[in-house]
């Protein structure tokens, strides 16, 4: 694989985290589990539109926020 595939996979991989991680943070901030996209788009530096790429939609990001905790949940307790 070239080093600019790699390159590629890598921001897409740290593109797709930031949206998680700043969901996550908009959620806990505001004591809720309704977020905007243009709020996102903003406050992670991303576009909105790579929440429909990565995710399909808010349930989809929703869903990569609860396996993303249920994983570190799982690995704190030693499952």
């Amino acid at each position: 694989m070239s080093v600019e595939k790699l390159a590629v996979k890598e921001n897409e991989a740290g593109a797709r985290a930031k949206l998680i991680e700043t969901a996550s943070q908009i959620m806990r901030e505001g004591d809720t589990i309704d977020i905007s996209f243009s709020e996102l788009s903003v406050l992670s530096g991303l576009n909105s539109a790579l929440v429909k790429y990565y995710f399909g939609n808010k349930d989809g990001l929703m869903e990569a926020i609860l396996e993303r905790d249920m994983d570190n949940i799982l690995e704190q307790i030693g499952l």
